[in-house]
C-alpha cells in the first residue's frame, strides 16, 4: 500500500489546495519500480494562486507500507436465523496486534426475505507503535466453493489501544448462504519508507 499527499502551494507559500491519505493498493517486488498518480484534489479555485498560475508549486509527501497478513480462519455460515459460529483462537501479527478470535452472526431475514451477516472482530494494538491500517475481511464462498462477495473493514490503531472491526454482508438471498463458508483474514500495514518531493506545475500543451 502507497499512501500519498500533495499540497498545492501559490507564489507566497501559502496552501490554497490539494489532495491528501489517498491510498494505492500495489505490490512492488524488490529491486522493481512501479509508476503511481499523485492525487492534487478537485476544484481548486484559481483565486488562490494570485493569477501567477505559473508559479503553482506540488509539494507532495508519500508513505510505503507493507503488509503482514494472517488467515484467521474457515467457518461454517451459521444456518439459522439468530444464531452464530465463532473463530475461537486469538493470535498475533507480527508481535503487534493481537486478534481476540471471531463471532458470525446470521440475522433475521428482513421483509423481502434477504440475509444480514455480520462479523466481530476485536483487534488489539499490544505495542507503542501507532499502526496505520489494521483490516478484516471476509469473503462468502458458496458450496460450490465459488467467490459469492467480500467485505472488508478497517481502522487504524494506536498504541495500546482495542477497536472492534465489523465487516458485513446485506441482501443476501437465503438459498446462496445454503452450505456456504466464509474465508476471514487479517492484515495490518507498516511504514517501510517515506519520501518527499516539490515541483513547479507545468501548463499542458
Amino acid at each position: 500500500m502507497i499512501k500519498t499527499s500533495a499540497c498545492l502551494i501559490n507564489s507566497d507559500g501559502i496552501c490554497v489546495g490539494g489532495g491528501s491519505d489517498d491510498e494505492i493498493e500495489t505490490f512492488i517486488d524488490p529491486k522493481e519500480s512501479s509508476e503511481i498518480d499523485i492525487q492534487t484534489g478537485w476544484n481548486t479555485n484559481s483565486a488562490g494562486f494570485n493569477n501567477e498560475l505559473n508559479k503553482i508549486k506540488v509539494v507532495s509527501d508519500i508513505v510505503m507500507y507493507r503488509r503482514e497478513f494472517s488467515k484467521l480462519g474457515l467457518i461454517d455460515v451459521p444456518k439459522k436465523e439468530l444464531t452464530c459460529e465463532f473463530v475461537p483462537k486469538t493470535s498475533i501479527i507480527a508481535g503487534l496486534v493481537e486478534i481476540l478470535g471471531v463471532t458470525c452472526f446470521r440475522e433475521k431475514p428482513d421483509d423481502d426475505g434477504d440475509v444480514r451477516i455480520e462479523l466481530y472482530c476485536g483487534v488489539r494494538n499490544i505495542s507503542n507503535i501507532y499502526i496505520e491500517k489494521v483490516s478484516i475481511k471476509m469473503i462468502l464462498i458458496d458450496q460450490e466453493d465459488a467467490q459469492i462477495e467480500d467485505s472488508e473493514t478497517y481502522e487504524a490503531l494506536p498504541p495500546r489501544v482495542a477497536k472492534i472491526l465489523n465487516p458485513s454482508f446485506y441482501g443476501v438471498k437465503p438459498g446462496k448462504l445454503r452450505n456456504s463458508s466464509l474465508r476471514i483474514t487479517a492484515s495490518i500495514y507498516l511504514p517501510v519508507e517515506h519520501f518527499s518531493a516539490e515541483a513547479v506545475a507545468v501548463k499542458e500543451k
